[in-house]
This record gives structure tokens, C-alpha cells and sequence, in this order.
């Protein structure tokens, strides 16, 4: 997903930025055949792709990075659960800056992973406040199934 409120020195997806002007979408799982389909798709197509794709056995999860996925987080909402119960676990990769984001898609997500964003990587103050309410939200999910 693209967008992201950082600009770290080490981000692994630096084209994610920015949203492409069109989406390339493999159509077979595993052949690396691809359609380019125009940007933004919607949650319905987006969804469709994923469990096209998910259908040759070949995932076990829906991946949700970027950029930073809870920028979408009203996409997020319309796309889960079209997906949700059909055999994906959904991860979140995430920055953790966004609490308010994450409280409304928690019930819908099964893995999140969060990074700390240091002043050191993005030459911005450290979001402590925000990483601790972010953290306090997923420990309390994450209580709740053990």
C-alpha cells in the first residue's frame, strides 16, 4: 500500500511512497503472469485478486504493508472482510504511529507487526506517545486470545 508519514533511511520499499499511476496484479498464483490495472482498484477488485490468488494453495496470509497500510485504513476496512474467514490469516506490517487506525481494524486482523521509528532513522521526533497507545491496544487484542 502506498504512503507513508516517515521517510526512514533503511525502508525496504521506498517506491511505496508514492501509489503507482496503475497496479500490477498477478493473475495465476506462482506463474508470474500480470495484469496493470489502473489505480485505485477497489476493495472488490483488490479482493478478488487475493483470493484468486490464495485459491492454488500457494498463501497462507494476506500481507498488509507499504508504505504504511492504516493510511488506507478506510480501503482496509472495505477489502477485510471480503477476505476475512477465507482460509488468509491477515498480517499488518506497520509504523505504529497510527492508533485510532488500528482500534477500528484490530478485530479484522490476526498478526501485526510494529516498528519503532526513531528520530535516528527518520529525522523526525520518536512517536513515543503513539507507539505506547499502539502497543496497548494490541497487547489488549492479543490478551483476549490467550
Amino acid at each position: 500500500m502506498a504512503g507513508c508519514e516517515f521517510g526512514c533511511d533503511y525502508c525496504d520499499q521506498p517506491e511505496a511512497r508514492r501509489a503507482p499511476r496503475r497496479a500490477r496484479v498477478e493473475t495465476f498464483p506462482g506463474r508470474r503472469s500480470f495484469e496493470s490495472l489502473l489505480n485505485p482498484l477497489s476493495a472488490e477488485e483488490v479482493a478478488r485478486a487475493v483470493l484468486r490468488l490464495q485459491s492454488g494453495g500457494l498463501h497462507r496470509a494476506l500481507a498488509l504493508t507499504g508504505g504504511e497500510p492504516l493510511m488506507q485504513a478506510g480501503f482496509l476496512a472495505a477489502l477485510l472482510p471480503l477476505v476475512r474467514g477465507k482460509g488468509l490469516k491477515i498480517f499488518l506490517e506497520t509504523n505504529g504511529a497510527r492508533p485510532a487506525e488500528l482500534r477500528a481494524l484490530l478485530p479484522l486482523l490476526d498478526i501485526v507487526s510494529m516498528d519503532f521509528k526513531l528520530r535516528s532513522a527518520t529525522g523526525r521526533p520518536t512517536p513515543v506517545k503513539r507507539h505506547a497507545e499502539f502497543l496497548a491496544l494490541a497487547v489488549r487484542r492479543a490478551w483476549k486470545f490467550m
